[in-house]
């Protein structure tokens, strides 16, 4: 989910990944908006459990 803030106070990016029973919550936040959700995206992307 990307919300609309556009600074360090908020996150920018969420996102709640359900794994064995419990609940990750992944955010990013900064002040290059872009830039942060294209970073956040390959995350998402490219994340694998070990």
């Amino acid at each position: 989910m990307e919300t609309s803030s556009v600074d360090w106070s908020h996150p920018r990016c969420v996102a709640a990944v359900f794994r064995d029973g419990q609940v990750y919550l992944l955010t990013a936040a900064g002040k290059d908006t872009p830039e942060i959700t294209s970073a956040f995206g390959q995350v998402l992307k490219t994340w694998k459990w070990r």
